[in-house]
């Protein structure tokens, strides 16, 4: 049960530290100003164009990539994994090949703390 108290950023602080993620980093201002500038010397590109254009790099930039779909038991499973260290664990070994394989980079996934 969520605590009605609770701000965003304290659920999302729990969710990180349960899952042993970094803090995100807030953005450079030189890297937001690079942005609001891109954005103004295009201004007929509106938002629907920008997510479409973004869509298309994602997509390209994955294209030569393999892709791998896991359930939520799956990633349950790397994450315990994960957790119990050097102790033996089920899912211990596609732990280690996910880990060896996202080196390749002809190969994609996402990172299995969810981070």
């Amino acid at each position: 049960m969520v605590d009605a108290q609770m701000s965003w950023e304290d659920l999302t602080d729990k969710g990180r530290q349960s899952a042993n993620c970094p803090a995100p980093m807030p953005p450079e201002p030189a890297v937001i100003a690079a942005s609001i500038d891109s954005h103004r010397a295009s201004p007929e590109v509106g938002i629907k164009r920008h997510s479409r254009n973004k869509q298309v790099e994602l997509a390209s930039s994955l294209l030569e990539r393999r892709a791998i779909y896991l359930d939520l038991k799956f990633w349950i499973g790397l994450r315990d994994a994960d957790a119990a260290g050097s102790t033996p664990h089920p899912y211990g070994d596609l732990l280690t090949s996910l880990r060896q394989q996202g080196n390749r980079s002809d190969f994609a996934y996402e990172n299995a703390k969810g981070c």
